[in-house]
């Protein structure tokens, strides 16, 4: 597969991830303590739910790209590998968003 492929690949799983992850739950619990600073005068508006769950799932599918791309980083690094022309840490970078969406696989599944 070329490079751009697995990166759709790993950023379809990272929304996949975000969308059905069992810590969506803590994530909007935990709203008004991140979605302030986040979005500075967002507390004069009314806040919807829909909103809030979007954002929510936004920060835990980006968590879930940022966290997966430490491993394949360091692949590049360990490997001295050129990143645009290796597949190696896009599947390094696949593999590690996989593991991070297990959880949300789990609860879809069973």
């Amino acid at each position: 597969m070329s490079p751009q492929s697995l990166l759709l690949a790993v950023v379809a799983l990272s929304l996949f991830n975000g969308l059905f992850s069992p810590f969506l739950v803590i994530a909007y619990r935990a709203v008004p303590l991140w979605l302030p600073y986040l979005f500075p005068g967002i507390s004069n508006l009314v806040i919807v739910a829909e909103f809030v769950f979007y954002i929510a799932s936004l920060a835990i599918a980006t968590s879930t790209l940022l966290i997966s791309g430490v491993p394949a980083a360091l692949t590049e690094r360990v490997f001295g590998i050129d990143s645009r022309e290796a597949t190696l840490p896009m599947y390094v970078w696949l593999a590690a968003a996989a593991f991070l969406s297990t959880p949300a696989v789990m609860a879809i599944v069973g």
